[in-house]
């Protein structure tokens, strides 16, 4: 019989009380989080009066080890609890998948110079990435993930290579 963890991360202050409720795989496991007795700073008297009491939650521990990279450890904590439809190999893939995007993501709106992304076109971006095609002004937000993705490979070539 296995017991609840009792890691570095046990009674410090600030983070959130939870109840062990068993275990899923290794480091994999199911968790029962309170909500706070006091209303935090952060959120407001509405938001928190609808909060549920606690919630059934799934965390689980994997490391991440990538040439050219430092080793990182990742605790993903999720509602999809269930180990038999969302194994934890898939939930970490798709979570590193997930985190790609958001670098992607974070990678043009620097190339284009915006704090928000928040148009599906491409008719606000500055000049050198406005082209029209087939006669039409302005073009599809998809057709810049070439460029993206050429950036990308020239990228992951660079880390390759050192």
């Amino acid at each position: 019989m296995h017991s609840p963890p009792f890691g570095p991360y046990k009674n410090i202050k600030g983070l959130p009380k939870t109840r062990w409720i068993r275990w899923l795989g290794t480091c994999d496991q199911q968790v029962e989080y309170f909500k706070p007795k006091e209303l935090p700073d952060w959120l407001d008297a509405e938001t928190y009066a609808a909060l549920p009491s606690s919630l059934v939650l799934r965390e689980l521990r994997y490391r991440i080890e990538q040439p050219g990279c430092r080793t990182r450890e990742v605790i993903l904590v999720t509602t999809l609890v269930d180990p038999q439809l969302y194994p934890a190999e898939e939930l970490a893939s798709l979570y590193g998948q997930r985190w790609q995007v958001e670098t992607d993501l974070r990678h043009l709106k620097q190339t284009l110079r915006m704090d928000v992304l928040r148009t599906k076109t491409v008719n606000c971006l500055p000049s050198p990435f406005k082209f029209s095609r087939h006669g039409q002004s302005g073009a599809e937000l998809s057709e810049l993930l070439p460029h993206l993705a050429s950036e990308r490979l020239q990228r992951d070539a660079r880390l390759r290579r050192r």
